[in-house]
């Protein structure tokens, strides 16, 4: 490498000042961090003139946070109950336990969605609960106030189980297509692929 080609390597960098502080008031989501970066960091910015002015620029135009207001939960603790949750009819007496405790009427209790955590069988049932009652007369009796939130293991569970069903589906949409299908000593059907 010739001693020219050196020098243009580590010549100075020199740089259009308005357009890295255009870039920092731009709309484009990042380039402020992106233009902070640069004026920082770059090699030799500690002597560009006016540097510490394009910094303070920078951070004018740079977005703030505008924090959620703060709004008072209602947190009851309810201690136990006498309700069997391993069915649909009793997560639907348990979620009437509930309400009761909280000294609700129906009609305030399901104006507000109400985060209901647990397990697999419990989110399960209640989903097999309100899919019972979809046509019934009003909100509270449909359940429709109830969003079921699976805890991490039974989520991936979940998400598991959803994955077979998908695949079945596609098993049985092949086995009534595809002419190349033989049973097998139980029954199932194996998919032979040309």
């Amino acid at each position: 490498m010739s001693l020219a080609r050196l020098r243009r390597l580590h010549a100075p960098v020199t740089l259009d000042y308005s357009l890295l502080i255009r870039l920092s008031q731009s709309t484009q989501p990042c380039t402020n961090l992106i233009v902070e970066f640069i004026i920082r960091y770059t090699p030799g910015s500690e002597r560009w003139k006016g540097r510490a002015e394009m910094l303070e620029k920078v951070r004018e135009d740079m977005p703030r946070d505008r924090p959620i207001p703060v709004e008072k939960t209602d947190t009851r603790p309810f201690g136990v109950f006498d309700a069997n949750e391993g069915s649909k009819k009793g997560i639907i007496e348990l979620l009437d336990l509930i309400r009761s405790r909280t000294t609700m009427s129906p009609e305030e209790w399901a104006g507000k969605v109400r985060v209901l955590l647990g397990d697999w069988l419990t989110s399960n049932n209640f989903r097999h609960a309100r899919s019972d009652r979809k046509d019934d007369v009003s909100p509270m009796e449909r359940l429709e106030y109830g969003e079921e939130v699976s805890q991490l293991f039974h989520f991936a569970l979940q998400a598991t189980q959803m994955i077979i069903r998908f695949c079945a589906q596609i098993v049985v949409h092949l086995s009534t297509t595809t002419p190349r299908i033989i049973e097998n000593d139980r029954g199932r059907n194996i998919i032979f692929y040309e």
